[in-house]
């Protein structure tokens, strides 16, 4: 019975602990979908839309830069394409205005956090 207990026990613990671990990419997604959201007033179901869009180019970007020894120049290449990709899969749900405008809010989202 003891040891029945000891697993359950261990088993929550690990399935917590792995849970709490979140990628710098999903933190980033989540912070720059929270600000965009309550600038713009999205709805839940856009909010979704637009953090898996967001998570999906930085985890794009991460999986094509990370642990390369790449110039900048290769760089902004493919942070380009990542962007080029992200506009499109907005167009499904917002219209190019809004899609302006949430490139703008970024933008600001990106560069206020540089002056901290």
């Amino acid at each position: 019975m003891r040891k029945v207990i000891l697993v359950l026990l261990l088993f929550g613990f690990l399935t917590n602990v792995n849970a709490q671990k979140q990628s710098r990419e999903a933190k980033k997604a989540i912070e720059q979908t929270d600000y965009v959201a309550s600038k713009m007033k999205l709805n839940d179901s856009r909010k979704l839309f637009l953090h898996n869009v967001l998570l999906e180019k930085f985890e794009s970007n991460s999986k094509q830069i990370k642990g390369k020894d790449l110039s900048k120049e290769e760089k902004k290449s493919i942070y380009k394409k990542t962007n080029t990709v992200m506009t499109e899969r907005l167009t499904a749900e917002f219209s190019k205005d809004e899609i302006k405008h949430i490139k703008a809010l970024l933008k600001e989202h990106n560069q206020s956090k540089k002056k901290k």
